[in-house]
Parts: C-alpha cells; sequence; structure tokens
C-alpha cells in the first residue's frame, strides 16, 4: 500500500488591471486537493562507507583519547582494593594471622614538599629488642593496594629465614604518595622517586649501622633500578637490591599487553608521560647495587612477560656485577612468596650479600 500525503494550494482569484491584490478579500479562497505519492529513497553508498568504517575509527579515536588522557589512573590505582586508602592498622584484629606474629609499628616520612608518607616498620614478634637492627629490607610496592596488604608476604619472608638472622632484621614498607594514608596528590614518574629517594635516605640516617636491601616487586622493582641507577645506588649502607617481576619499560609492558600491529593502541608509546625506562637505567649507569642484584620471575606471570626481567639481568651481568637471576617455578605474577623457593632465594641472596661485604 503507498503512502499518500496530502498538500493543500491556495489559489487567489485573477485579478484584472483595477484591482490590486491587497483589495482581496481574505475570504476568497480556492482550496484544492492533490493527492501525492511519499518517494522512499535508499542511503547513498557513501553514507553506508561513513557509517561502517567512520563508526569504528571514532571509536578507536576515542579509546585511544582516553588511554592517553587517563593512563596515570590506569598506571598507579591507589584506590584499589575497595577502601585501601581507608584502611588502618588498628582495624586489624590482634589475632589475625599475619598481624599475631609481627610486630607492626607504623611510621611517618616527610618527602618532597609538604607531602608526608606513611608506612609500617615490620619485625618479627620474637626479635632482639634489646640489640640494634642488622638488616632492613626497604621494599617498593607495586601499583596499587597498600602496606597492609602485604603483611601475609612479609611474614612468609621471615618464618623461610634463619631465626638467627630473622631476628635482628625489619621490614620498612612505606607507601608513595596518594597511596594507603600518604598525601593526596598528583602521582608522577618524577614524585615516586622522589618519595622512595626520600625514603632510602631516611632508612640510611635512621640505622647507620644496619645492611640495607631494597626489596621492589613489579612496578616497584622497575621504579627501584630507576632510582637505583643513580649515586644512591652506589651508598656504602646498601647491600643489594631484589627485583622481583620488572619489566623493561612502559613503552615495552603496552607492547605486551597489545601485540597486535592492527589495534592502534600500540602505537601511543610516544605519548606515555611516565616510561620507568629500566632497560636505560641499567645501561646508562648501573650502579653496584643494580649489577649485584638478585632478580626474581614468575615462571607464568600472567602480567609481565618473564623475558623482560632476564633481559635486566643480562644487562647487569654484562656491566661486570654478579647478578643473579632466578625463576620461581609455577608461579604467578602476585602469589611467587608462596613457593618455598621464593624465600630460599630470597635469604640466600642476602646471606651471600652479607659475606661478600664482610670479605672486602
Amino acid at each position: 500500500m503507498v503512502p499518500f500525503r496530502i498538500r493543500t494550494r491556495l489559489h487567489a482569484p485573477r485579478l484584472n488591471g483595477t484591482h490590486s491584490f491587497q483589495h482581496v478579500p481574505s475570504s476568497v479562497k480556492c482550496i484544492s486537493s492533490v493527492v501525492e505519492p511519499v518517494v522512499s529513497t535508499a542511503p547513498s553508498l557513501g553514507l553506508l562507507c561513513t557509517a561502517v568504517v567512520g563508526f569504528p575509527v571514532a571509536l578507536w579515536a576515542y579509546k585511544c583519547l582516553m588511554l592517553v588522557v587517563f593512563q596515570r589512573s590506569i598506571m598507579y590505582m591507589p584506590y584499589l582494593p575497595i577502601n585501601a586508602r581507608m584502611e588502618k592498622l588498628s582495624e586489624i584484629p590482634e589475632n589475625h594471622r599475619p598481624r599475631r606474629h609481627l610486630d607492626i609499628e607504623e611510621v611517618r616520612i616527610p618527602s618532597e614538599g609538604n607531602v608526608r608518607l606513611s608506612g609500617l616498620l615490620v619485625r618479627p614478634k620474637k626479635h632482639l629488642s634489646s640489640e640494634p637492627v642488622k638488616t632492613i629490607i626497604v621494599y617498593f610496592q607495586g601499583n596499587a593496594g597498600s602496606p597492609l596488604h602485604r603483611l601475609s608476604k612479609f611474614q612468609t619472608l621471615f618464618n623461610a629465614g634463619p631465626s638467627t638472622l630473622v631476628s635482628r632484621s625489619a621490614i620498612l614498607a612505606v607507601a608513595p604518595r596518594n597511596f594507603w594514608n600518604s598525601t593526596r596528590t598528583r602521582i608522577t614518574q618524577r614524585g615516586i622517586l622522589a618519595d622512595y629517594r626520600h625514603i632510602l635516605e631516611h632508612t640510611f640516617r635512621t640505622y647507620p649501622a644496619a645492611n640495607v636491601i631494597v626489596y621492589g616487586h613489579s612496578i616497584g622493582a622497575t621504579v627501584a633500578a630507576c632510582l637505583l641507577s643513580s649515586p644512591l645506588g652506589d651508598h656504602p649502607n646498601l647491600q643489594g637490591c631484589i627485583l622481583e617481576n620488572p619489566f623493561t619499560s612502559s613503552r615495552d609492558m603496552l607492547l605486551s599487553l597489545y601485540p597486535s600491529k592492527w589495534l592502534p593502541y600500540r602505537w601511543l608509546g610516544r605519548f606515555i608521560w611516565d616510561t620507568w625506562d629500566a632497560r636505560h637505567a641499567l645501561v646508562s649507569s648501573p650502579s653496584r647495587a643494580l649489577r649485584d642484584a638478585l632478580i626474581l620471575t614468575s615462571e607464568h606471570d600472567e602480567v609481565v612477560p618473564s623475558q623482560m626481567g632476564e633481559e635486566l639481568y643480562y644487562i647487569a651481568k654484562r656491566g661486570g656485577g654478579h647478578a643473579r637471576l632466578s625463576v620461581i617455578r609455577g608461579a604467578l605474577h602476585e602469589d611467587a612468596y608462596i613457593a618455598p623457593q621464593w624465600g630460599k632465594e630470597f635469604w640466600r641472596y642476602i646471606i651471600g650479600r652479607q659475606k661478600d661485604i664482610e670479605g672486602r
């Protein structure tokens, strides 16, 4: 059935030369109804191409723009898990499994500007309080959570070590800016490096006779590599460095996450603000701590390819140091500390570094 539209035409009466149009009464009209069919037209080829090609291109362009604009919110996630920045040590019951085996003290360390950092000083419950700390492990955390979420890892580490050494050891885990209870401010590579530099300097001042071990996990390991490529990496109290599941650079991680050449996201590397180039740090100015580092990689790491840790190991070896590489069998990115091999490698490295320093 063909739809119809009624169009109305208005006709004024024919006028002779002695009459003007304005004198015609408005009531004098001639109405005629004309019936016309409505003709439907198909969309043009250009419109179809615009819809088929233009919409996905616009969607990809929008996502690329969002990845660039919000890249730091993707790289640093202090808001995860939910309420991570609102949790308190006092809310953890004393009989909670990690806490009842640990002696935990909250610490506050000033950083650059008006930034104040919150952290934990963790020792085993049966530590020798009458004697000073001999070994202190400064922990560089990953890109989410807080030191409270690492208490199980710290307890496992203490349980894996020899009691004579563990009893005089401590772990200093301080959250960088915008994480946990530290000052809420914008997170940048420069800011995080400044925070951990102040944390290390605080450790050297507070424990002048202790052997300091820097231990970083995931992005924390890459931060440690970038920071220790400075003169701070040759500090006489810095005994060694342990890098667990480090990545070589932010650009390499982008390529790892988006390996397909047909996706536009992998080409956004030039727009990354915080490059975290650990490869360049080790090649340009490898410190003694980095040349002698222990690099741990998880065999089945689902986040950071283990090949990145291996590459950093070979770079450190070429620097003339005594770097070591250990692959934690069967481990994923976050659960390597559950494997007995993890604790054994950790303490074997610390004991070996102490012997090397004492033998000099």
